[in-house]
């Protein structure tokens, strides 16, 4: 989900790109990163909302949407 968030906030920036190796390439970082983002998450297990989840998916695609943005 961050993973999709992120390129839907950056998708204009890829697109941009006219070699599509780097439009390739900037897109795998990004699922790498969102990887890592995601694995740092910590939710509460049994008692985890669903606000939770979503605040903790809107944080992670902020930070991600924030390196790979328009100021690439």
């Amino acid at each position: 989900m961050i993973l999709k968030g992120t390129l839907n906030e950056v998708g204009s920036t890829i697109r941009a790109e006219k070699d599509r190796s780097k439009r390739r390439a900037i897109e795998a970082e990004i699922a790498s990163a969102a990887r890592v983002v995601a694995g740092k998450v910590v939710l509460d297990g049994v008692g985890t909302t669903s606000a939770a989840i979503a605040q903790a998916i809107e944080q992670g695609v902020g930070q991600l949407a924030g390196i790979y943005g328009n100021d690439q």
